[in-house]
Formats: structure tokens, C-alpha cells, sequence
């Protein structure tokens, strides 16, 4: 017994490809990049050296060991000064130079205004990652805003981070 195709089955059309289309690139730092002067230098030593005595003192060999390992991690990411990357939104996502993010990987986005910049926040699908943050440079904020609407939802109650802060502080 012959079985006929139904009519949903003989419409079928192989689904096109939207080709990529660019709604925006800029190129901006990737980090907000603070100069150190010898004195700040000087001033996280001797800092970082008192706090090593007052554990030596109190007999806290592990965290004293900690102190100094972190204290050299963090002076080794202070000389690393950040690249200029090419940041673009397109209509299937966002480019950072060479790292391709699509919408569906992502789940909100929102700003944060600190003194010294504005960037954009990304929030992963994924359970246990960190946000994606772009610097925006000289882009309006807006004209991000009205183009990633149209893909993603916005969080307005979002704040900068403590540990952001801190760092802003302490010119990290």
C-alpha cells in the first residue's frame, strides 16, 4: 500500500541561513587601565610587608605564604596593560576580537557607570561563568541600548560589583 504525502510534508522548504549582519563595531580597551606611579608601588609594599610581619607574629604560616603568593600574582597582572579589541553587534550576537557570543548563549545584558567608564555586562546561559563585560569607549550607551533590546532583555537593578569597586578604589 502506496502512502501519499501529506501536503504539510511536500511544502517543506530547507530553512535559508540569515546571513550575519553588523549593527555596530567599535574598538575599545579591554579593561579600564590605571598608571602606577613608584609610590603606589611603595605603598602596596610596605602594606603587604606589615601584614606578613603580623602574620609571622600571630603564627600564620599558610596565610602569610597566601599573602605573598598573591601578593606577586597581583603585582604581575598590575604591569599587563590592556589590548585595544574590536568589539561589533550583529544581528546573531556579539564579537569580542576573535570570540564569537551568540544570542542564545546569552540571558540579559545591562550598563555599569563607574566615574572613569560605562560598560556593558553580559549574563551567560551557562550555570557557572562569569559575565561578559565590554568597555563601550566612545559609543552612546543608547545606541547599544536600542540595538540589544531588539535580542536580549535588560536588567536595570544591576550595580557594580564590591570587588569592582575596591579594585576602582585601589586603582587596579
Amino acid at each position: 500500500m502506496a502512502q501519499s504525502k501529506t501536503s504539510s510534508e511536500n511544502s517543506k522548504k530547507p530553512v535559508q541561513k540569515v546571513p550575519e549582519k553588523n549593527l555596530i563595531s567599535w574598538s575599545a580597551s579591554e579593561y579600564i587601565y590605571y598608571e602606577k606611579t613608584p609610590q603606589y608601588y611603595l605603598i602596596a609594599g610596605i602594606f603587604v610587608v606589615v601584614l606578613f610581619i603580623i602574620l609571622i607574629i600571630i603564627k600564620e604560616w599558610m596565610t602569610a605564604f597566601a599573602l605573598i603568593v598573591i601578593a606577586a600574582v597581583l603585582y604581575i597582572f598590575s604591569q599587563k596593560k590592556p589590548q585595544v579589541l574590536k568589539y561589533k553587534i550583529t544581528n546573531k550576537g556579539i564579537n569580542i576580537g576573535t570570540n564569537s557570543y551568540p544570542y542564545n548563549q546569552l540571558k540579559s545584558f545591562w550598563f555599569i557607570e563607574s566615574p572613569s567608564s560605562i560598560s556593558i555586562h553580559f549574563e551567560p546561559t551557562k550555570r557557572i561563568s562569569w559575565p561578559i563585560i565590554i568597555q563601550l569607549g566612545n559609543i552612546k550607551q543608547e545606541k547599544i541600548r536600542k540595538i540589544l533590546k531588539k535580542y536580549l532583555p535588560e536588567k536595570t537593578d544591576q550595580k557594580e560589583d564590591y570587588i569592582d569597586k575596591i579594585f576602582r578604589m585601589i586603582r587596579f
